[in-house]
Parts: C-alpha cells; structure tokens; sequence
C-alpha cells in the first residue's frame, strides 16, 4: 500500500501545466529507462521474455489509424533493457536488433504495419551543418527544388511555434520558378513545405482543450488499459502489477538514452507541484537478494531534475534496505544526509515520511526513527522507489484507504478487482 495524506486545509493550485512508436525499455522504444517525459514497460524486459501488450504505445498507434487510415507509421528507439547493451555501453548490438525484430513482431501482432524504423534516437553526430541546423538561433535561407516528379505549380507551407502560441499557422503559397524556390527560416519553428492540399487542423473542427484541475481530493490508483497504475509516473524503471501486486520489473539497469547521474534507481511519482503538507506511506517487500542489500524509498516534494540528471532529482526521501539501514536524505546535484540510522533487518517494512513547514518526520514499521528541519524543497509531488534494478513490491489491502483531514488524500495503490 501506497499512501499519500494532506497536512494542510488549503485548496490546491492546479497543475502547470507522421505517428511515431516508441519501442521502449522500463525507458523508452522504451525500456525501462528515462527517456525525456518518463519510462514505459518494454515488450521485451529479459531475453527471450516477449510481452506484445506492454505499454500503451501499440493503443496510441491504433488511435492515430482508426482517425486516419492513411498514415505511416515508424519506430525509434530511445533506450534498451539491460541485456541487449553492447561492450561499449550502447545499444549498436546483434542483441539489438533481434530486440527492435521482436518489436516490429509485437507491432505486427497488435496489427499494425510499421513503415519505417529508426536507430537509437539523438545518438548520431552528423555532419557540422547538420549540426548546425540542430542549434541554429539565427534565420536561415534555404534553396528548395521540387523534383522526383512532384507538381512545382504551386507550394503550401505551414509552421509551428516550439516557444509558445502558433501551432499548424497556415502560412502564405510559394509559386516556384523552374521547380525552384528559396525560403527564409526563422530560428524555433517547424516547417512543412508540401504539393498537396486539404490539410487542416484536427479536420477544421478544433476540439475544446478541458480545463486543468487539481488531482482528486480521494484517489486510488488501479490499472488502466496497458497494466500500469493510473496516473502514476515512472521516471526510471517499471512499475506494473504483477499477480495483482504493484511492482518494480525492471530486472537490471537499462541503456539509458543519456547519461542517468551517478547510482540510478527505479522511482515513480504522483501528485502535482503544489503539493506541500502531506505524509506519503507504502508497505513494501523487498527481494530475497540483490546487488549488496536491497532497499526501497519514498519520496516527498519532488522538485524534479531540470539541469542536473535524473537520479539525481531534487526532492527528500526516506531509504531503507534489508539490513535494517535507513536514511533521510536531501537528495540533488548535491545530495545532503540529513539522518541515518539502523532498524531491524527484514524483507518487509511499512514506511512513512511525512513533510509539514520544514520538519521531517519519518517512521518505519510505526516506529518514529527521526525528526529533522530542512528548508531546501518547499513543494512537490510524493512518489517511490526501488534502490536498484530489482523486484520490489508495494502490496495492498483492497480496503486500505489514506485517513486524514487535508484536502488531498491517496490511497493505497492496488488493483481493482473488476479490472481482472
């Protein structure tokens, strides 16, 4: 059981807020490893071990053709599960590409034909000019020539904005002269350039975007449709239910899509940035073995990474490993122990940090081991983690539900019933 209470009675602030398939890794194409918004199960996490209805990326696929039959799909790799990793760390493997065949395998099962498949994403240098374009802060001309036998009457151009408003702006005709013409481009937008007409905007008909909302005041996270917990977001690692039991899968570190900081783990969060008094709790059961003694964590006003790497998140936690050692630690760039100390080894422990103004307070197996004051992080989702590449669990009764008075309560991850 997993289990966040509010401290606090104030309300919440709200959340700030071609078809590509991403062959994930417990990261992403992923695989159990971070690649850029989080990580997803892989269809292969061990050798020889294929699950085609892993993740949602195959759903997301059969979304894009069921609004547009026509389109293309193609596949790229982010990250890879840890037994396809070459000699030199990376992923350019035999191993691989057996790994991407048994995706393209699964993609076919989930009946879906993919057109084109790429390498591991962002890990080619390119030439200085390809390079050049990857970086550009200034406006570019650019000499385009319609050939292959494309229609050179007439050129349709649409831009989009990767800084802020103007996305899919319908920009002005170019008439090209003798199947050529010249273009400016200016830095932070995406051009399309295209012969062809009747293109639009979700088909001319925009959709009302909902307004954003703070998280449930009772929640209770259950399986959705690709087995993972709802509204749960693994980080690093994977977290899905096995035998009804939420758990971290991934079984060794993944070939990270970029360098992960130093000792990455398995960790996952929920909640929103304006969280600030509450207590996050979760019994866990640890392996029977692991590299040196396994651990879990709990994590409190997760502050996130940005500059620094991904284990290396701003944020509190509260450690412990099977021999009985435990840690509160403010982690970062520069991770400060606030307190430490030793319980009873076990392989099951029923933990709770809990977080108000800038005290501390944290409990194993109901007992208080520590209370500490620290000013570093003020706000922040809750969340969890396994202490390496190893199958913890967070089991939980389906009656458990979080008791307090704050207007957001958590309760315990578990797997409901009518979801089989």
């Amino acid at each position: 059981m997993v289990t966040v209470t509010s401290l606090c009675d104030e309300g919440l602030g709200r959340p700030q807020g071609e078809s590509r398939g991403d062959n994930g890794d417990g990261g992403r194409a992923r695989h159990h490893g971070f690649s850029t918004d989080g990580s997803e199960p892989s269809v292969q996490p061990a050798r020889g071990q294929l699950d085609c209805g892993a993740g949602y990326e195959f759903w997301l696929a059969r979304q894009a053709l069921a609004r547009n039959p026509a389109i293309r799909l193609y596949g790229l790799q982010w990250t890879a599960p840890a037994w396809v990793r070459d000699g030199h760390g990376g992923l350019w493997s035999r191993a691989d590409v057996g790994y991407v065949v048994g995706w393209l395998r699964c993609a076919r099962q989930n009946g879906l034909a993919i057109s084109y498949v790429g390498g591991w994403n962002e890990h080619f240098q390119g030439t200085p000019l390809q390079r050049a374009w990857f970086v550009s802060t200034a406006a570019q001309q650019i000499t385009v020539h319609v050939t292959g036998g494309l229609p050179a009457r007439v050129v349709h151009v649409w831009s989009t904005s990767l800084r802020g408003a103007g996305q899919f702006i319908r920009r002005g005709d170019i008439i090209p002269v003798r199947g050529a013409f010249d273009a400016l481009l200016r830095p932070g937008y995406v051009y399309t350039f295209t012969t062809t007409t009747g293109q639009s905007r979700a088909g001319g008909h925009l959709l009302a975007v909902p307004v954003a909302g703070p998280m449930p005041v009772r929640y209770t996270a259950t399986p959705d449709g690709a087995g993972l917990a709802d509204m749960l977001a693994p980080i690093d690692g994977s977290f899905g239910y096995v035998h009804d039991v939420l758990t971290q899968t991934a079984p060794g570190e993944p070939v990270e899509w970029q360098y992960p900081g130093r000792s990455p783990a398995p960790y996952a969060i929920i909640g929103e940035n304006a969280w600030r008094d509450y207590t996050v709790s979760a019994r866990v059961i640890l392996p029977a073995s692991g590299t040196g003694s396994p651990g879990a964590a709990l994590i409190a006003r997760f502050e996130g990474f940005r500059g620094s790497a991904v284990s290396q998140f701003r944020g509190y936690e509260l450690r412990v490993r099977g021999d009985g050692a435990w840690q509160i630690v403010a982690n970062g760039p520069a991770a400060v122990l606030l307190a430490s100390g030793s319980v009873a080894g076990a392989r099951a422990y029923a933990m709770s940090l809990t977080i108000r103004g800038t005290t501390i307070t944290a409990q194993i197996n109901g007992v208080l081991v520590a209370t500490v004051t620290n000013r570093m992080y003020r706000y922040g989702p809750a969340g969890l983690a396994s202490l390496g590449y190893y199958p913890v669990r967070y089991p939980a009764s389906p009656s458990a539900i979080a008791r307090g008075t704050g207007p957001h309560r958590l309760a315990g991850w578990r797997r409901s019933p009518q979801n089989g």
